[in-house]
């Protein structure tokens, strides 16, 4: 698997990966994450998260989806010829705008850590700054319209 940026694809995934695969299809994909959390907000709904720092990727698994493939992020993302690595929040939303992309919507913004979450929901995209400047990008699945159940893209098995 390369580690060059990583080119996006909404709703499938980013490069090879694809969201919906197995933690083991992605081990075999992308070898062992250089480090490996688990978040547990509730009973039932525990997250692991692979980190593969030296890509600049992060992997994450839900328990609530049979440990699937659920999103990604991406610090060094490419989507439609757009690089978006060390822009200013103010550059990165011009530069989004100027690419033809849908638009964007930032209806929350984390004060206490100057974090703040714009969404793409036409293509499932979320990006995140961090002190007015891009951090990463998140890809995520396509949703049924009535936002119950996830729309898994096809995965070569």
């Amino acid at each position: 698997m390369s580690d060059a940026i990583t080119v996006v694809h909404p709703f499938v995934g980013a490069g090879e990966l694809r969201l919906g695969m197995s933690r083991a299809e992605v081990r075999a994909l992308a070898g062992p994450p250089d480090e490996v959390w688990l978040a547990c907000e509730e009973p039932g709904d525990r997250r692991e998260s692979w980190e593969y720092v030296s890509r600049g990727w992060s992997l994450d698994f839900d328990e609530e989806d049979d440990w699937r493939l659920s999103d990604i992020d991406l610090y060094r993302p490419q989507l439609h010829g757009l690089e978006l690595h060390g822009l200013s929040e103010e550059e990165m939303l011009a530069a989004w705008a100027d690419a033809g992309l849908p638009g964007l919507s930032s209806d929350r913004k984390l004060e206490d850590i100057d974090t703040g979450i714009w969404e793409c929901d036409e293509l499932e995209i979320t990006l995140w700054t961090d002190e007015g400047r891009f951090d990463y990008l998140t890809v995520g699945p396509r949703w049924s319209e009535d936002r119950e159940t996830i729309l898994w893209p096809e995965v070569d098995r």
